[in-house]
């Protein structure tokens, strides 16, 4: 009888299951948004930088729909596509060619500016740079342009917290624009004079923090004379004393040319703009430059003080081999993508791949740091098409799940493409992001080159770390990701800590203890030289906190109602029993009475 009524009381909670399956909209145990393969939305146009123009929480996406025409879409809160808002469109002249966007605060107002490199529609040789700044309804666009070779960088030179950019001049020589009081003018100063080997060209440099210290260095690529390397690195550094940027001898090592087992080299040989992430969770950020020739590629990864060749595994379960492709626009370099799209705690690259047939897909490559190896997911591709060109992370509903933006061109018109991804509870994760340091004591904006740490202890007692670096790159369209999502797996938390620094003159720090999981975690760094004044804000994520809480009610509804269930049983039981007895005693009573 208990066995019945224990039966029942699960058929009771699988329609109390229905019913909250119902009221969260999914499956409260497996809430799958949407199918690897399905198309949320379309825009026309190449999407080229993330910006929060209306200031809800929610990037929003700046998209050249012409040659010399940036439009601007908002992003709906409910993460189901995007709105044109007119008023920003910015117009060049006719004769620009839109090849990158920045964006920065180079007046420390509280609206977004933008740093926009363009070509000669004719000439490609050199470049302009155009400042837009800001408004509530629009962008005005400086009449004043700068001549520069390649594309600039954002970088905070002066560490006055506004935005300038470094770039790379016809001479050679490299400069650094910094902007003056009132951000509207910038002054042209001579940087990095004292370089041992001459700048490479294409002009590559990241501001990363590589020393473990969280404050940002600037990594600039150059030409080595070493032999049987293929490129050198130097490193520059904040000088708290002098109040300058110093060089930092012998940090990181030239590059070694891979062995030809692994990738034989050719003139045609593309060297990538280098990945700053913590590829094996060591609580350190790892430089990793993809190398990629007519038929191969490979990656060349610096940790733990060497380099270590890591291989592209792009065979799929079916058997098929595939090979990596880039923008054909690219043609001197090109940026990859990488992000923890599994919450695993280690990032995973998205790439376009193509087959022997000409057949382009866009792929997850899971990481396997201990084979040193990125490897096809085995759910095959998130789509096929083959006009597709490249491929960046998006959080569309901005829940911490990162979904896929494609980009695609057909006959010469382009159009982006987002992808949800699946939305299952497997692990905890964090959403970071170091706002810019306003008074305003709202997020904003997002502090290109800030760093953070993660630590937390399991219950059994292991120590896990992670490292990340946000917006260390502006430049050759990297459309790196202005937060940082850092997955612990399924680990329990136990103790945990989170550490921030950003580009100060002071080298300032942040720490902060107890941190909650499935958060969205701002810092905002203000004054940047007072740490303790650093406002520091975690806001629940609810689309993936009613998942848990749904399996919570499940769980716990089950277990409450069984728990009545034999209470009751139990108390029926000994009623039942007692009543029995009383029957038997009666009839005794009674005869003795006689």
């Amino acid at each position: 009888l208990l066995m019945l009524r224990f039966l029942k009381s699960i058929v009771l909670c699988q329609i109390w299951y229905s019913v909250i399956s119902v009221v969260v909209g999914c499956s409260v145990l497996h809430c799958d948004g949407s199918k690897l393969s399905d198309i949320v939305t379309e825009i026309d146009g190449e999407v080229l930088a993330y910006v929060d123009l209306d200031r809800n929480h929610f990037f929003d996406l700046v998209v050249k729909v012409k040659p010399n025409i940036l439009q601007f879409y908002l992003a709906e809160e409910n993460g189901s596509g995007f709105k044109l808002a007119d008023s920003f469109t910015i117009q060049l002249l006719w004769n620009r060619n839109i090849v990158n966007v920045a964006v920065g605060n180079f007046d420390g107002d509280i609206y977004p500016d933008l740093l926009v490199t363009t070509k000669d529609i004719v000439s490609t040789n050199s470049s302009k740079v155009h400042v837009c700044f800001g408004s509530e309804r629009q962008f005005f666009c400086d009449s004043q342009t700068y001549d520069i070779e390649d594309e600039p960088q954002l970088v905070d030179c002066d560490c006055d917290q506004k935005s300038d950019f470094l770039a790379l001049l016809s001479n050679g020589s490299i400069a650094c624009f910094i902007s003056g009081r009132s951000g509207r003018q910038f002054v042209e100063q001579r940087f990095m004079v004292e370089l041992t080997s001459p700048v490479r060209r294409p002009f590559s440099v990241a501001f990363v923090d590589v020393t473990a210290d969280l404050i940002p260095e600037l990594v600039l690529m150059t030409d080595t004379v070493k032999s049987g390397s293929l490129v050198g690195f130097e490193v520059w550094t904040i000088n708290k004393t002098s109040r300058s940027w110093v060089h930092l001898a012998g940090e990181i090592e030239p590059l070694p040319e891979p062995r030809k087992q692994l990738l034989p080299l050719s003139s045609s040989t593309k060297i990538g703009q280098p990945l700053f992430e913590d590829f094996n969770a060591d609580g350190l950020i790892d430089m990793m430059v993809p190398l990629l020739t007519e038929t191969d590629s490979t990656m060349m990864v610096w940790s733990d003080g060497r380099w270590s060749a890591w291989t592209l595994n792009t065979t799929d379960s079916n058997g098929v081999i595939w090979r990596l492709v880039v923008d054909p626009d690219q043609s001197s370099t090109f940026s990859l993508q990488a992000g923890d799209y599994l919450h695993s705690g280690y990032p995973a690259m998205l790439a376009v791949l193509e087959d022997a047939n000409r057949q382009r897909a866009a792929f997850l490559m899971t990481n396997y740091p201990s084979q040193r190896q990125f490897r096809i997911d085995n759910r095959l591709p998130f789509y096929r098409d083959s006009s597709l060109t490249s491929a960046a992370f998006y959080d569309l509903s901005e829940d911490g799940f990162l979904d896929v933006m494609l980009l695609r061109n057909v006959t010469g018109r382009s159009s982006s493409l987002f992808i949800l991804s699946e939305r299952t509870l497997q692990s905890s994760f964090l959403k970071i992001q170091i706002c810019w340091p306003l008074p305003f004591g709202i997020h904003l904006m997002y502090w290109p080159g800030s760093s953070v740490q993660m630590q937390l202890t399991t219950w059994s007692g292991t120590v896990k770390s992670w490292a990340g670096a946000l917006m260390y790159s502006t430049a050759y369209k990297s459309l790196l990701l202005p937060y940082k999502v850092i997955g612990t797996g399924k680990r329990m938390w136990n103790d945990n800590g989170l550490k921030v620094g950003v580009a100060a003159w002071s080298k300032a720090t942040f720490e902060k203890q107890d941190l909650l999981p499935i958060t969205r975690t701002y810092v905002n760094p203000y004054p940047a030289d007072k740490p303790k004044h650093w406002k520091f804000t975690q806001n629940t994520i609810w689309s993936r906190t009613r998942i848990f809480t749904g399996s919570i009610i499940v769980f716990g509804t089950i277990l409450v109602l069984s728990v009545i269930i034999v209470f009751m049983e139990i108390r029926q039981w000994r009623l039942r029993m007692l009543g029995e007895d009383e029957e038997m005693l009666i009839p005794r009573i009674s005869t003795g009475r006689r």
